[in-house]
């Protein structure tokens, strides 16, 4: 997210809503992926047996 901040703020790349807001949607949609993948991971890492 911070990278997207840094493109969005510099004065010379102009931006309009649109491209904005598919900016963000794209980011939310990585975001979901990157959770679901960690919670499959995490999920099966719980069932392995302790030792």
């Amino acid at each position: 997210m911070a990278s997207l901040n840094k493109v969005l703020s510099n004065p010379g790349f102009k931006f309009n809503r649109a491209d904005s807001d598919a900016l963000a949607n794209v980011w939310r949609s990585i975001d979901a992926q990157d959770m679901a993948i960690n919670w499959v991971i995490s999920a099966r890492l719980s069932n392995l047996p302790m030792w």
